[in-house]
Protein backbone atom coordinates (compact mmCIF):
# COMPACT_ATOMS: atom_id res chain seq x y z
CA UNK A 1 0.00 0.00 0.00
CA UNK A 2 1.32 3.41 -0.93
CA UNK A 3 1.90 5.52 2.16
CA UNK A 4 1.00 8.69 0.25
CA UNK A 5 -2.50 7.51 -0.57
CA UNK A 6 -4.55 8.25 2.53
CA UNK A 7 -8.04 6.78 2.66
CA UNK A 8 -10.78 9.39 2.45
CA UNK A 9 -13.73 7.44 1.14
CA UNK A 10 -12.82 8.40 -2.42
CA UNK A 11 -13.52 5.76 -5.06
CA UNK A 12 -11.61 5.89 -8.34
CA UNK A 13 -12.16 3.96 -11.60
CA UNK A 14 -9.78 1.08 -12.28
CA UNK A 15 -11.48 -0.74 -15.15
CA UNK A 16 -14.62 -1.23 -17.20
CA UNK A 17 -16.42 -4.52 -17.76
CA UNK A 18 -18.94 -5.50 -20.42
CA UNK A 19 -21.56 -7.96 -19.12
CA UNK A 20 -24.75 -8.96 -20.91
CA UNK A 21 -24.62 -6.04 -23.31
CA UNK A 22 -24.11 -3.47 -20.55
CA UNK A 23 -20.93 -1.77 -19.40
CA UNK A 24 -20.01 -1.41 -15.73
CA UNK A 25 -17.34 0.62 -13.93
CA UNK A 26 -15.17 -0.94 -11.23
CA UNK A 27 -14.23 1.57 -8.50
CA UNK A 28 -11.70 1.26 -5.70
CA UNK A 29 -10.44 3.22 -2.72
CA UNK A 30 -6.97 4.43 -3.85
CA UNK A 31 -5.59 3.71 -0.38
CA UNK A 32 -5.77 0.03 -1.33
CA UNK A 33 -3.49 0.47 -4.36
CA UNK A 34 0.30 0.07 -4.29
CA UNK A 35 1.45 2.37 -7.07
CA UNK A 36 5.10 1.61 -6.37
CA UNK A 37 4.65 -1.55 -8.46
CA UNK A 38 5.79 -1.41 -12.10
CA UNK A 39 2.33 -1.94 -13.61
CA UNK A 40 -1.16 -0.84 -12.61
CA UNK A 41 -2.48 -4.41 -12.71
CA UNK A 42 0.14 -5.42 -10.12
CA UNK A 43 -0.76 -2.42 -7.97
CA UNK A 44 -4.32 -3.63 -7.35
CA UNK A 45 -5.12 -5.94 -4.42
CA UNK A 46 -5.26 -9.61 -5.38
CA UNK A 47 -8.62 -10.02 -3.64
CA UNK A 48 -11.64 -7.73 -3.74
CA UNK A 49 -10.11 -5.56 -6.47
CA UNK A 50 -13.20 -3.34 -6.55
CA UNK A 51 -15.02 -1.61 -3.71
CA UNK A 52 -18.02 -0.70 -5.83
CA UNK A 53 -19.39 -1.56 -9.28
CA UNK A 54 -21.79 0.81 -11.04
CA UNK A 55 -23.50 1.00 -14.41
CA UNK A 56 -21.57 3.17 -16.86
CA UNK A 57 -24.55 5.38 -17.72
CA UNK A 58 -25.17 6.10 -14.03
CA UNK A 59 -21.50 6.90 -13.49
CA UNK A 60 -21.42 9.29 -16.45
CA UNK A 61 -24.61 11.11 -15.46
CA UNK A 62 -24.09 14.88 -15.23
CA UNK A 63 -20.39 14.64 -16.21
CA UNK A 64 -19.49 17.55 -18.49
CA UNK A 65 -16.20 16.97 -20.30
CA UNK A 66 -16.20 20.46 -21.80
CA UNK A 67 -15.47 21.99 -18.39
CA UNK A 68 -12.39 19.85 -17.75
CA UNK A 69 -8.78 20.82 -18.29
CA UNK A 70 -5.93 18.32 -18.19
CA UNK A 71 -3.05 20.72 -17.79
CA UNK A 72 -1.92 18.70 -14.73
CA UNK A 73 -1.72 15.46 -16.72
CA UNK A 74 0.90 13.93 -19.00
CA UNK A 75 0.68 10.78 -21.11
CA UNK A 76 3.29 8.46 -22.57
CA UNK A 77 2.84 6.69 -25.90
CA UNK A 78 5.62 4.26 -26.79
CA UNK A 79 6.78 1.32 -28.82
CA UNK A 80 7.29 -1.89 -26.86
CA UNK A 81 10.56 -2.62 -25.06
CA UNK A 82 11.81 0.97 -25.18
CA UNK A 83 12.42 1.76 -21.51
CA UNK A 84 8.99 3.24 -20.78
CA UNK A 85 8.51 1.20 -17.59
CA UNK A 86 11.97 2.18 -16.39
CA UNK A 87 11.15 5.81 -17.15
CA UNK A 88 8.00 5.58 -15.02
CA UNK A 89 9.84 4.00 -12.11
CA UNK A 90 12.38 6.83 -12.23
CA UNK A 91 9.64 9.48 -12.42
CA UNK A 92 8.09 8.08 -9.24
CA UNK A 93 11.29 8.82 -7.32
CA UNK A 94 10.72 12.55 -7.79
CA UNK A 95 7.67 12.38 -5.51
CA UNK A 96 5.76 15.04 -7.45
CA UNK A 97 3.88 12.78 -9.84
CA UNK A 98 1.32 10.02 -9.45
CA UNK A 99 2.16 7.49 -12.16
CA UNK A 100 -0.33 5.00 -13.61
CA UNK A 101 1.43 2.42 -15.76
CA UNK A 102 -0.97 0.90 -18.31
CA UNK A 103 -4.20 1.31 -16.33
CA UNK A 104 -6.99 -1.02 -17.42
CA UNK A 105 -9.56 1.77 -17.73
CA UNK A 106 -7.89 2.77 -21.03
CA UNK A 107 -9.36 -0.37 -22.62
CA UNK A 108 -12.72 1.41 -22.79
CA UNK A 109 -11.54 2.91 -26.11
CA UNK A 110 -11.39 -0.56 -27.68
CA UNK A 111 -14.47 -0.69 -29.92
CA UNK A 112 -14.35 -4.48 -30.24
CA UNK A 113 -14.20 -5.13 -26.49
CA UNK A 114 -16.87 -2.53 -25.69
CA UNK A 115 -19.14 -2.83 -28.72
CA UNK A 116 -22.40 -2.08 -26.80
CA UNK A 117 -21.48 1.59 -26.35
CA UNK A 118 -20.77 4.31 -28.90
CA UNK A 119 -17.35 5.79 -29.55
CA UNK A 120 -18.59 9.03 -28.00
CA UNK A 121 -19.61 7.26 -24.78
CA UNK A 122 -16.30 5.40 -24.65
CA UNK A 123 -14.35 8.62 -25.07
CA UNK A 124 -16.45 10.32 -22.41
CA UNK A 125 -15.83 7.44 -19.99
CA UNK A 126 -12.10 7.62 -20.66
CA UNK A 127 -12.16 11.38 -20.09
CA UNK A 128 -13.95 11.05 -16.77
CA UNK A 129 -11.61 8.29 -15.59
CA UNK A 130 -8.55 10.45 -16.22
CA UNK A 131 -10.26 13.52 -14.73
CA UNK A 132 -10.98 11.69 -11.47
CA UNK A 133 -7.43 10.40 -11.20
CA UNK A 134 -6.07 13.88 -11.96
CA UNK A 135 -8.28 15.36 -9.25
CA UNK A 136 -7.12 12.74 -6.76
CA UNK A 137 -3.48 13.36 -7.65
CA UNK A 138 -4.01 17.06 -6.95
CA UNK A 139 -5.27 16.25 -3.45
CA UNK A 140 -1.93 14.47 -2.94
CA UNK A 141 -0.04 17.55 -4.23
CA UNK A 142 0.94 15.57 -7.31
CA UNK A 143 0.54 15.78 -11.05
CA UNK A 144 -0.76 12.79 -13.04
CA UNK A 145 1.29 10.71 -15.48
CA UNK A 146 -0.28 7.88 -17.48
CA UNK A 147 1.80 5.41 -19.46
CA UNK A 148 -0.32 3.67 -22.07
CA UNK A 149 0.39 0.17 -23.36
CA UNK A 150 2.11 -0.11 -26.72
CA UNK A 151 -1.16 -0.86 -28.56
CA UNK A 152 -2.73 2.50 -27.67
CA UNK A 153 -1.31 4.31 -30.70
CA UNK A 154 -4.48 3.48 -32.66
CA UNK A 155 -6.43 5.61 -30.17
CA UNK A 156 -4.18 8.68 -30.32
CA UNK A 157 -6.87 10.89 -31.87
CA UNK A 158 -9.44 9.97 -29.21
CA UNK A 159 -6.90 10.44 -26.42
CA UNK A 160 -5.58 13.82 -27.56
CA UNK A 161 -9.11 15.05 -28.26
CA UNK A 162 -10.32 13.94 -24.83
CA UNK A 163 -7.39 15.25 -22.79
CA UNK A 164 -7.20 18.90 -23.75
CA UNK A 165 -4.12 20.74 -22.47
CA UNK A 166 -2.35 17.51 -21.46
CA UNK A 167 1.28 16.89 -22.38
CA UNK A 168 2.20 13.90 -24.53
CA UNK A 169 5.46 12.04 -24.94
CA UNK A 170 6.33 9.46 -27.60
CA UNK A 171 9.17 7.13 -26.65
CA UNK A 172 10.74 4.97 -29.36
CA UNK A 173 13.71 2.74 -30.11
CA UNK A 174 15.54 1.05 -32.98
CA UNK A 175 13.14 -1.54 -34.47
CA UNK A 176 15.61 -4.44 -34.48
CA UNK A 177 16.03 -4.22 -30.70
CA UNK A 178 12.26 -3.92 -30.21
CA UNK A 179 11.21 -6.84 -32.41
CA UNK A 180 14.02 -9.11 -31.24
CA UNK A 181 12.94 -8.61 -27.64
CA UNK A 182 9.23 -9.11 -28.40
CA UNK A 183 9.77 -12.40 -30.24
CA UNK A 184 12.24 -13.74 -27.67
CA UNK A 185 10.23 -12.77 -24.58
CA UNK A 186 6.66 -12.62 -25.78
CA UNK A 187 4.05 -10.43 -24.02
CA UNK A 188 0.32 -11.32 -23.99
CA UNK A 189 -0.50 -9.40 -27.17
CA UNK A 190 2.06 -11.48 -29.10
CA UNK A 191 0.88 -14.76 -27.57
CA UNK A 192 -2.65 -13.79 -28.69
CA UNK A 193 -2.01 -12.81 -32.34
CA UNK A 194 -5.64 -11.78 -32.81
CA UNK A 195 -4.89 -8.62 -30.83
CA UNK A 196 -2.10 -7.46 -33.09
CA UNK A 197 -3.27 -8.88 -36.41
CA UNK A 198 -6.44 -6.75 -36.31
CA UNK A 199 -4.52 -3.49 -36.28
CA UNK A 200 -4.87 -1.61 -39.60
CA UNK A 201 -2.11 -2.62 -42.02
CA UNK A 202 -0.04 0.27 -43.33
CA UNK A 203 0.42 0.51 -47.10
CA UNK A 204 4.17 0.11 -46.64
CA UNK A 205 3.54 -3.58 -45.96
CA UNK A 206 1.26 -4.27 -48.94
CA UNK A 207 4.11 -5.90 -50.88
CA UNK A 208 4.44 -8.75 -48.38
CA UNK A 209 2.70 -12.01 -49.28
CA UNK A 210 1.52 -13.06 -45.82
CA UNK A 211 0.87 -11.38 -42.50
CA UNK A 212 3.34 -13.10 -40.23
CA UNK A 213 3.76 -12.21 -36.57
CA UNK A 214 7.00 -10.42 -37.50
CA UNK A 215 5.17 -8.29 -40.05
CA UNK A 216 2.34 -7.49 -37.62
CA UNK A 217 4.85 -6.41 -34.98
CA UNK A 218 6.68 -4.21 -37.49
CA UNK A 219 3.33 -2.76 -38.56
CA UNK A 220 2.43 -1.99 -34.93
CA UNK A 221 5.84 -0.37 -34.49
CA UNK A 222 5.32 1.89 -37.53
CA UNK A 223 1.78 2.77 -36.44
CA UNK A 224 3.15 3.98 -33.13
CA UNK A 225 5.88 6.05 -34.75
CA UNK A 226 3.29 7.65 -37.03
CA UNK A 227 2.07 9.55 -33.94
CA UNK A 228 5.16 11.71 -34.25
CA UNK A 229 4.28 12.59 -37.84
CA UNK A 230 0.90 14.13 -37.04
CA UNK A 231 2.24 17.60 -36.34
CA UNK A 232 0.71 17.79 -32.86
CA UNK A 233 2.48 20.52 -30.93
CA UNK A 234 1.83 18.90 -27.54
CA UNK A 235 3.68 15.67 -28.47
CA UNK A 236 7.42 15.55 -27.77
CA UNK A 237 9.53 12.57 -28.79
CA UNK A 238 12.48 10.80 -27.15
CA UNK A 239 14.70 8.10 -28.55
CA UNK A 240 15.71 5.27 -26.21
CA UNK A 241 19.37 6.19 -26.70
CA UNK A 242 18.70 9.73 -25.47
CA UNK A 243 16.52 8.77 -22.51
CA UNK A 244 19.07 9.30 -19.74
CA UNK A 245 20.13 12.72 -21.04
CA UNK A 246 16.53 13.78 -21.67
CA UNK A 247 15.22 12.66 -18.27
CA UNK A 248 15.44 16.10 -16.57
CA UNK A 249 13.79 17.69 -19.63
CA UNK A 250 10.98 15.13 -19.52
CA UNK A 251 10.32 15.93 -15.86
CA UNK A 252 10.17 19.65 -16.62
CA UNK A 253 7.95 19.04 -19.66
CA UNK A 254 5.57 17.04 -17.46
CA UNK A 255 5.34 19.97 -15.04
CA UNK A 256 7.89 19.19 -12.34
CA UNK A 257 9.11 22.13 -10.32
CA UNK A 258 12.46 23.42 -11.57
CA UNK A 259 15.37 22.02 -9.56
CA UNK A 260 19.12 22.29 -9.79
CA UNK A 261 19.38 18.53 -9.32
CA UNK A 262 16.64 16.06 -10.18
CA UNK A 263 16.91 12.49 -8.82
CA UNK A 264 19.70 10.64 -10.62
CA UNK A 265 18.57 8.25 -13.34
CA UNK A 266 18.78 4.61 -12.22
CA UNK A 267 19.04 2.08 -15.02
CA UNK A 268 20.73 -0.67 -13.04
CA UNK A 269 17.61 -2.59 -11.98
CA UNK A 270 15.03 -4.55 -13.94
CA UNK A 271 12.01 -2.23 -13.95
CA UNK A 272 9.48 -4.96 -14.76
CA UNK A 273 10.37 -7.21 -11.85
CA UNK A 274 7.29 -9.05 -10.60
CA UNK A 275 8.70 -9.34 -7.09
CA UNK A 276 9.58 -6.76 -4.48
CA UNK A 277 13.23 -7.82 -4.59
CA UNK A 278 15.72 -5.92 -6.74
CA UNK A 279 16.72 -7.65 -9.98
CA UNK A 280 19.72 -6.49 -11.98
CA UNK A 281 19.04 -5.39 -15.55
CA UNK A 282 20.88 -7.42 -18.17
CA UNK A 283 20.95 -5.77 -21.62
CA UNK A 284 20.66 -7.94 -24.72
CA UNK A 285 24.05 -8.42 -26.42
CA UNK A 286 24.30 -6.34 -29.60
CA UNK A 287 25.52 -9.41 -31.50
CA UNK A 288 22.19 -11.10 -30.73
CA UNK A 289 20.24 -8.10 -32.07
CA UNK A 290 22.45 -7.96 -35.19
CA UNK A 291 21.84 -11.65 -35.89
CA UNK A 292 18.08 -11.11 -35.57
CA UNK A 293 18.22 -8.08 -37.88
CA UNK A 294 20.00 -10.07 -40.56
CA UNK A 295 17.45 -12.88 -40.37
CA UNK A 296 14.48 -10.48 -40.64
CA UNK A 297 16.08 -7.85 -42.86
CA UNK A 298 13.16 -7.40 -45.28
CA UNK A 299 10.46 -6.52 -42.76
CA UNK A 300 12.90 -4.56 -40.62
CA UNK A 301 13.89 -2.43 -43.62
CA UNK A 302 10.38 -0.94 -43.66
CA UNK A 303 10.40 -0.29 -39.92
CA UNK A 304 13.89 1.19 -40.16
CA UNK A 305 12.63 3.82 -42.61
CA UNK A 306 10.02 4.93 -40.06
CA UNK A 307 12.70 5.01 -37.38
CA UNK A 308 15.08 7.07 -39.51
CA UNK A 309 12.34 9.58 -40.35
CA UNK A 310 11.53 9.95 -36.67
CA UNK A 311 15.19 10.47 -35.78
CA UNK A 312 15.42 13.29 -38.31
CA UNK A 313 12.53 15.24 -36.77
CA UNK A 314 12.86 17.79 -33.96
CA UNK A 315 12.05 16.11 -30.65
CA UNK A 316 10.81 19.15 -28.78
CA UNK A 317 13.76 18.81 -26.39
CA UNK A 318 16.43 19.82 -28.90
CA UNK A 319 17.80 18.27 -32.05
CA UNK A 320 18.16 14.49 -32.23
CA UNK A 321 21.69 13.22 -32.53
Amino acid sequence: MSSSLVSSGTLLPVSFKCVGGRVFVRLINPARIDLSRPFFRQALPSKHAADKIVLLQDWLESFDASTRSFDRSACIFHVARCGSTLLCQNIKKLGEMLVLSEPAFCHILDKQEFAPISSQEAELAFTKAVAEWQNWAATQQQRLVIKFNSLMSVHVESVTRALRDAKFLLLYRDPAAVLESLLRKQPPFVLDPGLIHRLPLLKEFDAFDSRTIELSLANQYCLTLSIGNRGMEQINTVNFNDLVDRFPHILTFFGAAEKENFPAWDGSTYAKSKTSSVEAYEPTPQSQIDEFAQKHSKVLAVAQLSYSRMRSKPSGFGASE
